[in-house]
């Protein structure tokens, strides 16, 4: 299948990851990683800082560390896991390409990949690496509710807003959340599979599309109301 039939909602572009084209494209709209963000929930960057960003006002900071290197590397091994896995499920290679939205055109996605299930169903493919330091990080992945005698899985906000993103700008019904947590304060990694149907989150997308819509008007009004 040509890649413009599956992200059939979508404008898509032939990108080199992390080139120059790669950069620029990233500039027209707002990608899933600058949800968390615009929502003020992201550790590391104000919405101001990103407003500024978007505006040519300031650079952003390239930010690295052992764990992001880690992550980087650990990807693409991580997506051949999964599949080798999931031999019912269908790869879809999305390393050389960017996505905009039709619908919303301020929106863009880069995807980890994404797949074709047992049903034909479009699902994007999110993977996810991260260092667990302690039992509130690990409780963001999931925990056990007593009362009902059942484990509650969950998605740590960030990641959730960005797959809802991504929801969004593909127009999918589903994605898959694929993540290793490597734990510092015991020996030994987990995996995390997590199936996000768009169905159950229309509510939390709809307040994602209505945030950014207001942050890329502030952009084109050039006002900053932000914090």
């Amino acid at each position: 299948m040509k890649l413009n039939d599956f992200f059939d909602q979508c404008h898509v572009y032939e990108t080199v990851d992390k080139s120059p084209e790669w950069l620029s494209q990233r500039k027209t709209g707002i990608g899933g990683s600058e949800v968390s963000i615009i929502l003020n929930i992201n550790k590391y960057k104000t919405p101001y800082e990103l407003f500024m960003e978007k505006k040519g006002n300031s650079a952003a900071k390239h930010i690295t560390n052992t764990a992001i290197e880690k992550g980087n590397r650990l990807e693409q091994p991580l997506i051949d896991v999964f599949f080798a896995l999931h031999p019912e499920y269908i790869p879809i290679n999305t390393k050389s390409i960017s996505l905009k939205s039709k619908q919303y055109e301020f929106m863009n996605a880069n995807l980890d990949g994404a797949l074709l299930d047992q049903e034909k169903n479009k699902c994007v493919l999110e993977i996810k690496t991260t260092t667990i330091q302690n039992r509130d990080m690990l409780n963001d992945w999931g925990y056990w509710d007593n009362e009902q005698g059942v484990w509650i899985e969950r998605v740590p906000d960030a990641y959730y807003c960005q797959v809802l993103h991504y929801l969004i700008v593909t127009g999918f019904d589903k994605a898959v959340i694929y993540a290793l947590l490597d734990f510092a304060y015991k020996d030994g990694q987990e995996t995390r599979e997590i199936t996000i149907h768009k169905e159950d989150v229309i509510e939390d997308m709809q307040y994602i599309i209505t945030e950014e819509k207001k942050f890329w008007k502030m952009l084109e009004d050039n006002t900053r109301h932000l914090s």
